[in-house]
């Protein structure tokens, strides 16, 4: 709730406008969320392959795990961006910029965020090792 407000009051939305940018907005950070939490999980993937000792990897093996993580960027940003002009489209000059920097200021905070959850939940993973 408080993120729309936030959206509302930083970018100077009238109500009408809010109606019409709120569903795409909403969509719009959740596919994002979405797409980060399964980016970590690509990487975790890749990290895996690198670190496979007992069947080491093919240099096919590399290409292909390369070829599918980049297809899924390219995609998802392609999308994003799409998107996003749908959203743009709707304000005025000024409030471009202020979206620019509303999603900018709003994408750092959930990276960190999701570190920060990376980092616990690895912290977890340790203890529990300690534990056996």
């Amino acid at each position: 709730m408080l993120e729309v407000y936030s959206l509302q009051e930083e970018i100077g939305l009238s109500e009408e406008q809010l109606l019409q940018v709120l569903p795409r907005w909403r969509e719009l950070r959740a596919k994002r969320d979405g797409f980060f939490s399964k980016r970590g999980e690509r990487l975790d993937a890749l990290e895996a392959l690198l670190n496979r000792k007992d069947n080491p990897p093919t240099p096919e093996e590399f290409e292909a795990a390369y070829q599918e993580y980049t297809a899924a960027d390219e995609q998802f940003w392609s999308e994003y961006i799409q998107e996003r002009e749908e959203i743009i489209r709707l304000l005025s000059p000024e409030q471009k910029v202020r979206y620019l920097i509303f999603e900018n200021r709003t994408q750092r905070d959930l990276g960190r965020l999701y570190r920060a959850l990376k980092e616990i939940q690895r912290f977890g993973e340790r203890d529990e090792e300690k534990k056996r």
